[in-house]
């Protein structure tokens, strides 16, 4: 009896001193990104030690060249705009008293988002924790089950019938998709104001609508999303540009359009997407894009086996997923492009592969390990254009469009579509 009460003694002491050890290594990677990485842009011996087996989370520009550095812009100083500030100083002590709760309360969900962040995906050793949890719930039949819990949370990962993986996308409130309406329709209307023409696109979802392949304990809402924002926009007179419409009008086979591991498309379907919205600036915005820019035979895609998994990929490990293909396309014609990146400390001039492609970053993945695939930049991050606040393409080359600007408020979904557009286009501002 004693030596079992011994044993458990041992055990529980064990689970403890895990747990503080855990909970130091938090608190350290907190101090180091928070302050000495994004704070102080500190890069060296002790940073790189702390987050020894991701760099990439502990903040630090992996993808880039030497030349490239990380410079912090305090944007809102630099472009101040009317707003709840200014509000603030007209309305009194109560305004500025709401003003200041609403920032306290969103500076504590913030920092609740960045604890439970540092607790999980940037926890030491995260990708191995992962793994074993994967083969724990295999082991007791968990697996399934989980795939029904995944239905009403964003943070799982669900397995469609096809082998493909995708994230569980809650239902959006209707007051919550007509707030986002007005918002883009006001947008719409001060650059209608201006003649300048707007246009949503609405880069759609892994799953298919027609063909949804989903489990049927699962359910998803990304396609229910997307239709209810359009529906309300048309009621606002926005132009949408669905590419789902389009996928379905050109026969692309939906889900090799995909990666298997990733929500992104692949770069042959960013080719074909910065067609169709080229086509659509010609129709309603006069410009004058040649399809020669968008199409396959222009480029040399390079397919590269075993090269790429994505951020479905890696929040299930390669407990539950593998490498995939990955294609990488450039230009078989001339260009000549300029990009600035400010909080790059960009200001170059050269071709696609020089200034809009992360060569060297993209050969070195080459020497990966199976761990590294989970820990360091991706092949689709070796894109330039890898969502900073800031971004201006000029082609020095542009046969045509060239004196026609486009402004492109965009996430990662279009940095491939933004690049190849870049080909025939004067000048394009990335947001």
């Amino acid at each position: 009896m004693r030596k079992k009460h011994t044993f458990d003694q041992i055990v529980i002491g064990g689970i403890l001193a895990l747990l503080v050890f855990l909970a130091g290594t938090i608190a350290v990677r907190f101090f180091t990104r928070q302050i000495c990485v994004e704070r102080f842009q500190m890069d060296n011996a002790f940073t790189r030690m702390v987050w020894f087996d991701n760099s990439e989370a502990g903040g630090f520009e992996e993808c880039g060249t030497e030349t490239d550095t990380w410079i912090a812009i305090d944007w809102e100083k630099q472009y101040p705009f009317e707003g709840a500030e200014n509000e603030t100083r007209r309305e009194g002590a109560a305004a500025k008293a709401a003003f200041y709760a609403d920032h306290l309360d969103a500076l504590t969900v913030s920092m609740e988002q960045k604890i439970e962040s540092y607790a999980t995906d940037m926890l030491v050793g995260y990708y191995q924790w992962v793994a074993l949890a994967k083969s724990y719930d295999r082991r007791i039949g968990w697996a399934d089950a989980k795939q029904f819990l995944a239905t009403n949370s964003d943070e799982e990962i669900l397995f469609l019938d096809n082998g493909y993986l995708t994230d569980a996308e809650p239902a959006i409130d209707k007051q919550d998709i007509e707030e986002i309406a007005d918002q883009v329709a006001d947008f719409h209307h001060f650059l209608d104001a201006n003649g300048i023409d707007f246009c949503y696109v609405n880069a759609g979802s892994k799953v298919c609508p027609y063909d949804r392949q989903m489990p049927d304990v699962c359910c998803e809402y990304s396609n229910e999303n997307g239709d209810s924002l359009i529906e309300a926009l048309q009621f606002r007179n926005v132009d949408v540009l669905d590419m789902r419409a389009c996928m379905i009008a050109d026969g692309l086979d939906w889900y090799d359009s995909y990666y298997v591991t990733d929500h992104h498309w692949k770069t042959e379907t960013g080719l074909w997407a910065a067609g169709v919205l080229g086509r659509w600036l010609n129709e309603k915005s006069g410009f004058s894009f040649d399809d020669f820019y968008f199409s396959e035979s222009s480029y040399l895609l390079q397919k590269y086996e075993n090269y790429f998994i994505g951020s479905q990929g890696r929040s299930v490990t390669f407990a539950e997923a593998d490498l995939e293909a990955y294609t990488k396309i450039t230009p078989r014609f001339d260009t000549d492009f300029s990009v600035w990146i400010p909080e790059r400390g960009m200001e170059q001039s050269g071709t696609y592969a020089e200034v809009l492609f992360q060569e060297e970053a993209f050969s070195g993945i080459a020497e990966y390990t199976k761990e590294d695939f989970l820990e360091k930049v991706d092949a689709y991050n070796c894109s330039r254009l890898n969502n900073e606040a800031l971004a201006v393409i000029k082609n020095n080359h542009a046969r045509h469009n060239r004196d026609k600007k486009i402004l492109m408020l965009q996430d990662s979904f279009a940095w491939y579509l933004t690049s190849y557009l870049a080909c025939d286009a004067g000048q394009i501002d990335v947001i």
